[in-house]
């Protein structure tokens, strides 16, 4: 059985806020992805693809949320990371 900070277990709840967007329910999904990301962040390097992938995704929905200024913050990191 895989724990709650397995990468697999953190993948599947990533997944499960993709129907959560389509919805319009941004602040849980938000909230699912902040928390995935800084699980990530403890269990990965720094500048791991999946580490990038959940920031970029976390960043896409800030930004749907029109909180344009995080977005940008969390994006221009990703970029800054992947040089």
């Amino acid at each position: 059985m895989l724990g709650p900070d397995h990468p697999q277990t953190l993948s599947a709840l990533e997944t499960m806020t993709i129907p959560l967007e389509r919805l319009g329910k941004y602040n849980p999904a938000i909230n699912i992805l902040t928390t995935v990301l800084h699980k990530l962040q403890t269990i990965l390097p720094a500048d791991h693809p999946r580490i990038l992938v959940t920031a970029q995704n976390l960043a896409f929905l800030l930004n749907r949320q029109g909180k344009y200024s995080e977005a940008l913050e969390l994006n221009s990191d990703v970029l800054e990371k992947k040089e």
